[in-house]
């Protein structure tokens, strides 16, 4: 008896396991004596009608069933894995994300997979490829590509550890993404970050002459108020001369030594303006001190010493007279405090007296003479 009808496809011969790369098997014609064979556990059957109706069956229909069906499919819904990669576009522009993706799918919907006519294991791995990436676009836009990290934390939360129902009747049971980035992507990631640093960098030597400048005008203003204090007739005008320009504190100095109308009490003030203007030290100024008196020499490096010193002899000063004073209450450090002299003792106030009357003398009774009585 020949089953075949004009107009029909002509039935595929059946043999379970043949082409792995199949997916769903047939069309096969259904008769009553060719119902086909009972289903194995990795696969379902697919009926269709002559209106082309999907009906999905469990098992086999009888034989007085049979004539309401016209094909038959043997859909495989055994696990199958695929893994491909895919560049994803980043926030950052020109630059993209390079995924390694490995998925796990089945079929669930035998009769969707009929109806959407997916025959092969490639169009399997097609269409879960193209929804994981449907999946995966709309977020990759959102992270520039020095965010990576955050991406793939955020994928592996979101979409990895649940599965995905694919309307293709398909479902991805088990999804594994790796993200990285290409070497161009790379070194622009480098550039950024040097630029990054550069930019740092420039920003804390920018605050650190910033804070110089500030601590140099603090230094300028303690120094101007040190002068204005010490500007007093021709020692403060030397004060403010040296301040201005300190490598030139001992010429100035010794120009001011060898005048002739200053006397030594006013230098020795002047060193000591000086001194508590902060401009030279103690040992400093009895050094200047010495130098201002010594005369120069007339000829040859060495003083003749037949010739007379020139000027007035220097003023004898006392040990450390450029010394700063110490504190009335505080003897100086390294040595005794000199005994001060008693003090005179206090001179009583006189007392006030009342006048006191002179008593007259008693007068003595006269004694009778014997030859008078």
């Amino acid at each position: 008896m020949n089953d075949q009808q004009p107009g029909r496809p002509q039935p595929a011969p059946h043999a379970q396991g043949a082409d792995a790369s199949l997916l769903v098997g047939g069309p096969y014609t259904v008769t009553m004596g060719n119902r086909g064979t009972p289903p194995l556990p990795s696969q379902a059957l697919v009926f269709t009608t002559d209106d082309g109706t999907v009906v999905e069956l469990p098992r086999l229909p009888s034989a007085m069933g049979s004539f309401k069906y016209r094909y038959r499919y043997e859909v495989d819904t055994s696990d199958h894995r695929s893994s491909w990669t895919e560049v994803l576009p980043s926030g950052t522009g020109g630059y993209g994300f390079q995924a390694s993706l490995d998925a796990t799918w089945t079929v669930t919907v035998p009769g969707q997979v009929v109806r959407r006519n997916i025959r092969t294991v490639a169009d399997g791995n097609a269409a879960v490829s193209l929804a994981i990436r449907n999946l995966l676009w709309p977020h990759a836009g959102l992270y520039p590509i020095d965010r990576l990290a955050d991406f793939d934390t955020f994928v592996r939360s979101s979409f990895c550890a649940n599965p995905h129902a694919l309307p293709e009747g398909l479902t991805v049971s088990a999804l594994t993404v790796g993200f990285s980035l290409d070497q161009q992507a790379i070194d622009h990631l480098r550039a950024l970050r040097q630029a990054a640093e550069k930019q740092k960098l420039l920003q804390v030597e920018h605050q650190t002459d910033r804070t110089r400048q500030q601590l140099e005008q603090v230094l300028q203003a303690d120094r101007e108020n040190a002068i204005r204090q010490a500007a007093r007739g021709d020692g403060g005008i030397l004060v403010h001369l040296i301040a201005q320009d300190p490598g030139k504190l001992r010429e100035i100095m010794q120009d001011f030594g060898q005048r002739q109308d200053v006397a030594a009490e006013r230098k020795i003030k002047t060193l000591r303006d000086l001194i508590e203007a902060k401009l030279i030290q103690p040992a400093e100024a009895q050094q200047i001190w010495q130098d201002m008196h010594h005369a120069a020499p007339l000829f040859g490096p060495e003083p003749s010493a037949a010739l007379p010193p020139v000027g007035p002899a220097p003023a004898q000063l006392m040990p450390g007279a450029f010394s700063p004073s110490p504190a009335p209450s505080a003897a100086p450090a390294g040595r005794a405090r000199p005994p001060r002299p008693p003090p005179d003792p206090p001179v009583p106030p006189p007392r006030a007296t009342r006048p006191r009357h002179r008593r007259r003398p008693r007068r003595r009774p006269r004694r009778r003479r014997w030859w008078r009585a």
